[in-house]
């Protein structure tokens, strides 16, 4: 339970993280921001030192010292790496620098473990999905591009090698958005006829853009890409936790 609800509030402080390389004053604050999580769920003994030390230096590692163009595989590492260090050290309960949760942690009930399932899921499916979409996107070159207008009547705009911001930042809401409807009614109905209407949705307020090949192409894989992490995270919350 207590490894839940500290997992549950670092995917919370992970939303402040910016679209570029976090400052130097960002990463504190999310570094204390952290601190006051762990000490919120464990008690202040070596093991909770050694998780703040660990996290603490993750994120510097991944913010401040590595190329701003690995910046999404680095936030999706420091993710896995988080993981790895909070079941690691809860697995070492009993030991010196294991993690020992607070009294009134313990004392919860087990079906708000359920909930806190749930909200993991679909705090998963928000940024840290986005970072995942981005890599494939950023692998295959199918970030959107900026297109210049025509020099002259009859000319076809250009495409440069400029990424359009905008677009990016308009795709990550919607593809946020399409996600957690998906994920609410797949996890209350399991009605799986809510993909194809939100896809066809989609499909229809774009319709114009489709005649640009690499547009299609942006669209087409972040969107079944974008299903098939939402249908793997709710099939995976409703066996965990149901």
């Amino acid at each position: 339970m207590a490894a839940l609800i500290f997992f549950n509030l670092l995917l919370l402080i992970r939303w402040g993280l910016p679209d570029q390389p976090a400052s130097r004053q960002r990463v504190l604050i999310l570094s204390g921001l952290m601190a006051a999580s762990a000490l919120l769920v464990y008690q202040f003994t070596l093991g909770w030192v050694v998780l703040v030390a660990l996290l603490v230096l993750i994120y510097w590692l991944a913010e401040r010292w590595l190329p701003a163009s690995w910046l999404n595989a680095t936030r999706l590492a420091s993710l896995v790496d988080s993981v790895i260090v909070l079941v690691v050290l809860t697995l070492l309960a009993d030991t010196l620098v294991g993690l020992q949760p607070r009294e009134f942690i313990t004392a919860l009930p087990d079906l708000l473990g359920k909930y806190l399932g749930l909200l993991m899921g679909g705090l998963l499916l928000a940024q840290e999905a986005n970072y995942l979409i981005r890599c494939v996107f950023q692998y295959f070159n199918l970030e959107p591009k900026l297109q210049h207008a025509a020099h002259a009547p009859g000319d076809k705009p250009s495409t440069s090698n400029e990424l359009d911001a905008d677009e990016y930042k308009a795709g990550r809401v919607i593809g946020i958005l399409e996600r957690w409807i998906i994920y609410l009614v797949l996890v209350v109905s399991q009605n799986y006829n809510i993909i194809a209407l939100i896809i066809a949705a989609k499909g229809f307020a774009r319709f114009r853009q489709m005649d640009e090949r690499p547009f299609a192409e942006y669209v087409l894989i972040g969107t079944l890409l974008s299903t098939l992490l939402t249908i793997l995270v709710a099939d995976f919350t409703l066996r965990a936790f149901d």
